[in-house]
């Protein structure tokens, strides 16, 4: 169970005049915090009920929670998410971390859900309608992005909420800018980090540019690459009309995915893209080994960012790193 703190004062840390021992009030005059163990929404309620009965609501009230990690986790199609949290899954039991689903519009799925999303159709913290979740940007509480022309959206009471202290979300790139946007809501130690995955690193792309080679036509031609490799590795025809078509638009996207890097806290080069032999991993999921190269590389600079929340091999990019 999360743990909390509901706090008190005359105004609320993010306020002039701060909160807590930052308040306007001597220390003596301010409420004591109150540790509190169980879900958000019965601490919400327990400090609702202590602010009225006790205080007769004479002070201001939130809600803190330390220690609490949160890290999202982007990258094109295909450069390897999918099998870099499957190996924390599977090689590193110890590392208890939640992940917090993002909300996505039921028009994404026009021919209806997928197999394994059928349970989760009718819940809406899993899916809502583009005009549900546009409505959510009206409130605080919900990160909102465009995914190619639909909106996704991010709950921040399921990340302040969640059980573990360490939170996963895996989001389109566009939720990059808006992950600041957390520090406004979240009150005590908060560390948010992003990771975004990249096929190519800061040094590739400066030899591409001295090279005169056109970045966007190179970014492409290397996952599209990949996304065809991927294909074969799956048992799937990569010939096939449709899965070509699939994997083109994926490819072509990668370009301006990775014009949103600079947004991230860190940048993982990792070149052993999904399927590759490297993960040592079947096409059912099964390992039959740990990571080697670059995807044990990968692997090895993640865990420390969510352990740590830092890593000494990511790259750190500018708004300049790939035009």
């Amino acid at each position: 169970m999360p743990k909390f703190r509901l706090c008190f004062g005359d105004h609320l840390p993010n306020e002039p005049g701060g909160g807590g021992p930052y308040s306007t009030l001597p220390q003596e005059r301010l409420p004591p915090d109150i540790i509190f163990e169980g879900t958000l929404e019965k601490a919400r309620k327990k400090s609702e009920r202590v602010s009225r009965e006790k205080y007769h609501g004479d002070f201001r009230r939130w809600i803190e929670r330390d220690n609490l990690q949160v890290v999202l986790l982007s990258g094109p199609s295909c450069v390897g998410k999918g099998p870099l949290i499957a190996t924390v899954d599977n090689f590193f039991p110890k590392m208890s971390y939640s992940s917090v689903p993002v909300i996505r519009s039921r028009e994404s799925r026009p021919k209806g859900p997928r197999p394994d999303e059928k349970y989760l159709w009718e819940n809406p913290k899993y899916f809502r309608t583009a005009i549900e979740i546009r409505q959510l940007q009206n409130t605080s509480r919900f990160l909102v992005a465009d995914c190619r022309g639909l909106p996704q959206a991010i709950d921040s009471d399921e990340i302040l909420g969640a059980e573990n202290d360490i939170v996963l979300v895996e989001a389109y790139h566009k939720f990059g800018p808006e992950l600041s946007k957390l520090n406004n809501l979240f009150y005590g130690d908060v560390k948010i980090s992003s990771v975004f995955v990249s096929p190519v690193s800061e040094k590739e792309i400066e030899d591409f540019k001295s090279q005169s080679i056109k970045l966007d036509s190179k970014i492409y031609e290397i996952m599209l690459d990949k996304l065809n490799k991927r294909t074969i590795y799956q048992g799937k025809d990569s010939n096939n009309p449709k899965v070509a078509e699939n994997n083109k638009r994926r490819a072509m996207s990668a370009y301006s995915e990775l014009m949103s890097a600079h947004n991230y806290t860190h940048v993982l080069v990792n070149h052993d893209g999904e399927g590759h032999p490297n993960w040592n991993r079947r096409p059912n999921g099964e390992f039959i080994g740990k990571p080697i190269g670059d995807a044990s590389g990968v692997v090895e600079s993640f865990i420390n960012i969510l352990t740590a929340g830092n890593s000494l091999n990511s790259e750190h990019w500018n708004s300049n790193t790939i035009y």
